[in-house]
């Protein structure tokens, strides 16, 4: 079928051109350059705006072109002259086309756009008719965007962080009756207040078809939460949408009082929140758990062990469906690091129950212990595993934790893992520096895994192995891929120079490995 769309599609360029090329000597006689050009140039324009146009630039080049030259601040005479003149009509006739618009009110191009709408857009008329999805960056003042909003507005993404609070209320506020339509709705903003949230719900409780929403997570409080519950399409709800500095207090810490029908059609939800209000949330609402294929909890205090060993204890019966999983426990505050321990195995024994899962990942400040017993149970539990990471994000630069060197496995659990989770796809560990790790020679053990999984050692320090022992047997194993992080701000530091430069001579000895097995 789509070999007929594009024979179809060349046969009608085909004919337009064909067509156009008879107009050419249409008259009898051969056109002059100068009349070519001017229908070619023509031509090229209708042909750029009879189809739709994925963003708004196009048509301000095309019909409008002086907005986008002269004085940052404002309108130069020469273009102020011709857009008073300008034929709106015309402008419409094409602007009815455009379906995507992206502004950052810091751009001066955009200045003098708005200042052009501002002055001369006839009273009464949408600008854009026929947009479908905006995004917006409002640095200096977000009304500017209310006049592009309309009821066939489908998708919207603002970043309102550098707005003063009074603004973010009147921009709101101004929006409440003028996207009924909404289906994916993003707000990124830092700023909060009794006066945002007032608003911000009494907003949501009008848009009835959102299906998508991401919410920064200081936007996140018990009434906010239990209105996006009344929405019968809400399948989506990322509510920790944020990639700024990490702060406790804007984790949810009351428990949310939901209707025995609260988010009906919700399978995807992730938010921060407290370790007993969470779990308190699940045990009072599994019929909305219990929907769910995907959950992330992000938690910034420092939660007592037995917190999230009774978290998980009671998310595993309640949440049978769950496809992926994602436990970050992970405190803002360095001073929250002082007498930390590990997870214990129990809080990953907790979850054998939910079968479905094929993505879990376990972040703790200390790495989780365990043995290639606890893989075989993994093998048994999970069978659909593709992606598994299990406490492997220490942090290992903070004072009070340089007793992690300590910790972590030895690359041998990966034998395990080629036994009992063969089809995995990625790996996430934390591995001791000092467990030596020796290659046998052979290339073809009588475990591998099937799928060239990449293993990702995160911050694991410099192994203490031979670089090419080490790269062969990940090799023969069937490791596709190794990844490890590495920042710039540790360059300042020599030892974790010379970190990185082992493990890129490990990368390397894999690939050699890898080329050599391909050979053999």
């Amino acid at each position: 079928m789509a070999e007929e769309r594009t024979s179809t599609s060349s046969l009608e360029q085909n004919d337009v051109l064909n067509a156009t090329a008879i107009t050419f000597t249409a008259h009898g006689k051969p056109l002059s350059i100068p009349e070519l050009l001017f229908m070619v140039f023509g031509f090229c324009e209708k042909m750029e705006l009879a189809r739709h146009l994925a963003s708004f630039e196009p048509l301000f080049n095309l019909v409008l072109p002086k907005i986008l030259q002269g004085n940052p601040g404002g309108l130069d005479e020469e273009a102020s002259s011709l857009l008073s003149n300008e034929d709106w009509t015309r402008f419409h006739s094409y602007a009815k086309r455009v379906r995507f618009l992206k502004v950052d009110d810091n751009d001066p191009r955009w200045i003098r756009v708005l200042n052009a709408f501002d002055l001369y857009h006839p009273l009464g008329t949408l600008p854009l008719p026929g947009l479908k999805a905006i995004q917006w960056t409002a640095q200096k003042n977000g009304l500017p965007l209310i006049p592009f909003i309309s009821e066939r507005l489908h998708h919207l993404v603002m970043s309102v962080d550098a707005l003063p609070k009074d603004q973010v209320v009147e921009l709101v506020n101004s929006l409440r009756d003028r996207a009924p339509n909404l289906r994916h709705l993003t707000i990124r903003s830092i700023t909060d207040s009794a006066e945002i949230q007032i608003a911000l719900v009494g907003w949501l409780e009008r848009l009835d078809k959102l299906e998508v929403i991401h919410l920064s997570p200081f936007l996140l409080k018990v009434k906010t939460f239990t209105t996006l519950g009344q929405l019968p399409h809400l399948r989506q709800a990322s509510l920790n949408s944020y990639n700024g500095p990490r702060y406790e207090n804007y984790e949810l810490n009351a428990l949310p009082e939901l209707l025995p029908e609260a988010f009906p059609s919700l399978r995807y939800l992730e938010f921060t929140i407290a370790p007993p209000i969470v779990q308190q949330l699940i045990i009072a609402n599994p019929q909305t758990f219990g929907k769910l294929s995907y959950l992330c909890i992000e938690v910034l205090t420092k939660p007592a062990s037995d917190q999230i060993y009774s978290l998980t204890q009671h998310l595993a019966p309640r949440c049978p469906k769950l496809q992926t999983l994602r436990l970050y426990f992970y405190p803002a505050s360095q001073s929250s690091l002082t007498d930390a321990s590990p997870l214990s195995k129990e809080v990953f024994r907790n979850l054998y129950p939910c079968r479905w899962l094929n993505n879990l990942k376990i972040t703790h400040i200390l790495p989780i212990d365990f043995d290639s017993a606890d893989v075989e149970n993994m093998g048994r539990a999970w069978p659909y595993m593709t992606d598994l990471s299990l406490g492997a994000t220490p942090w290992t630069l903070a004072p009070a934790l340089h007793g992690v060197e300590g910790m972590g496995f030895g690359f041998s659990i990966l034998s395990a893992f080629a036994q009992h989770l063969p089809n995995i796809q990625r790996i996430s560990l934390y591995f001791h520096k000092h467990r030596i790790t020796t290659f046998d020679g052979d290339l073809r053990p009588k475990y591998r895994f099937n799928r060239s999984p990449e293993l990702s050692v995160r911050s694991s320090p410099q192994p203490k192995s031979s670089t090419q022992d080490l790269g062969f047997y990940l090799a023969s194993l069937g490791i596709g891929r190794l990844v490890f992080t590495h920042r710039e701000e540790w360059d300042l530091k020599i030892h974790l120079i010379q970190r990185k430069l082992v493990w890129e001579q490990v990368v390397d000895m894999l690939a050699f490995a890898a080329r050599i097995k391909g050979f053999a």
